[in-house]
């Protein structure tokens, strides 16, 4: 969901938000503090993951969006059902903050059947792999060589 905030300055800001959006927003920092983070790290890691500050994974895929309410939860619930625990998921959102916004069934469920198909990485060592290269959770293409010019989300990293 697209940020309908006004702001007098050229860009909106999450600081900005009123009403549900801020609700919303409150949410998601209250799931990334559950998991150990503070304020500071939390605020940088939502900005990332819902496209309001660097945008070298999104490429303006999404660009100042708004978490829905559960939504974080909902991703982090998920990846603790493959093992991860609370450290781990601190772990995976500080190096690659972009999980909190990725699409729970359209990337991060298939990447994970990939990983278990192809790299045959499963049980135990999922969530180990997965606290070691968390941007696995948000490859989207695999150039096999034939470099395609989105490198922040190939396979060929993995």
């Amino acid at each position: 969901m697209v940020c309908n905030a006004t702001d007098t300055a050229d860009k909106p800001t999450p600081e900005n938000l009123a009403g549900e959006e801020k609700e919303r927003w409150q949410d998601g920092m209250q799931q990334l503090i559950g998991l150990g983070m503070d304020d500071v790290l939390a605020e940088k890691s939502l900005k990332r993951g819902f496209g309001w500050s660097s945008q070298a994974y999104w490429w303006k895929d999404k660009v100042n969006e708004v978490p829905k309410l559960g939504e974080i939860q909902e991703k982090l619930d998920y990846l603790r059902g493959l093992g991860l625990d609370n450290e781990q998921l601190h772990q995976v959102v500080k190096q690659f903050p972009e999980t909190v916004g990725l699409d729970l069934e359209a990337r991060m469920k298939p990447n994970i059947e990939l990983m278990g198909k192809q790299f045959f990485i499963k049980g135990k060592m999922l969530p180990k792999t997965l606290a070691r290269k968390p941007q696995a959770l948000g490859y989207a293409v695999d150039c096999q060589g034939d470099c395609q010019g989105d490198c922040t989300r190939c396979w060929s990293h993995f």
